[in-house]
């Protein structure tokens, strides 16, 4: 750092030396005494002159460049006082070092099974051209310049192609969750800091506003699941009409068996009144429920060994 001081200092000097040599000439040389007045008040004038050229100001949150007369970066010139010579060196691109902001709106992307995701980020940066390699430099600066459009652009390649490979490691219904939402800006945040380490950019934040499915996707899924709640409806319901019409066939058949049960009992009750007359028929009691045994339901029984006439 330059202070003012050793501005004085330099200054005092550089007077001090041209009039001592201006003092040389004339003992040495007394016919060019006027030649010598000149010198002397050149010697006053001109070394304040460039050495205030020499001083160079950079303003804070500013950084300069410095090129040689050949147009090839020679340093950079962070905030404060430095000196410069002027015919060996030039400032050249100056960059602002205060943060700046791009905006990702809508970017379509793919998740680890392929499915298309729909992505809106804003990412905090600054680009300090102190921070490069020695090797980039050059390059970097002869390319971009100080057009921070440049730099934007240059950084959002960067950041597509980060967010595609971290994406491309989870489905996209982990990514929905909110555990998905919070990691994804810090696992963006290292993966671009990573890449860009060495070119003099360095991202601060990430602030993810939008990840979801797009549209199509989101489409299809509100389809598949208003088709599976209405095909869950459908089952309950069948599942209902199935236990109601079970109910109603059991009903049935009971309904029918008490009519088989009595029509039966109507027809045994018809035969005994016209065959338990004749001789050699045997009509059995019922079973004390009101029906008959199992083998005489119908009123009928096989003759028994009485029944059969003597002499035969």
């Amino acid at each position: 750092m330059i202070t003012s001081r050793m501005k004085w200092v330099v200054t005092a000097c550089s007077v001090v030396i041209g009039v001592s040599m201006c003092v040389a000439v004339a003992a040495m040389f007394p016919q060019f005494v006027m030649a010598v007045a000149v010198g002397m008040v050149a010697a006053v004038v001109i070394p304040p002159i460039m050495v205030a050229a020499m001083f160079v100001v950079v303003p804070p949150s500013t950084a300069r460049v410095v090129r040689d007369e050949m147009g090839r970066v020679v340093r950079v010139l962070g905030p404060g006082e430095h000196i410069v010579i002027p015919p060996l060196e030039r400032l050249s691109e100056s960059f602002s070092l205060c943060w700046q902001a791009l905006m990702l709106d809508d970017v379509v992307t793919l998740d680890a099974y392929c499915v298309e995701m729909e992505v809106q980020l804003k990412v905090l940066y600054v680009m300090d051209p102190r921070e490069m390699r020695r090797e980039w430099r050059q390059s970097l600066l002869d390319t971009l310049h100080d057009d921070m459009r440049l730099w934007g652009n240059y950084l959002r390649g960067i950041l597509l192609e980060q967010l595609q490979l971290v994406l491309a490691q989870r489905p996209s219904e982990e990514w929905t969750t909110i555990a998905g939402r919070h990691a994804l800006p810090r696992r963006l945040l290292e993966a671009v800091n990573v890449k860009t380490a060495g070119t003099g950019l360095a991202v601060q934040d990430v602030q993810v506003f939008w990840l979801a499915p797009a549209q199509p996707v989101r489409q299809f899924y509100q389809e598949a699941h208003r088709r599976a709640v209405t095909a869950e409806s459908w089952s309950t319901a069948l599942r209902l009409l199935r236990q109601e019409g079970m109910a109603e066939l059991k009903e049935e058949a009971e309904r029918m068996r008490e009519l088989a049960l009595a029509d039966a009992l109507a027809g045994r009750n018809h035969v005994t009144l016209h065959m338990g007359a004749l001789p050699g028929w045997y009509v059995p009691s019922g079973n004390g429920n009101g029906h008959g045994a199992a083998s005489s339901e119908i009123g009928l029984s096989q003759p028994s060994e009485r029944s059969v006439p003597a002499g035969k």
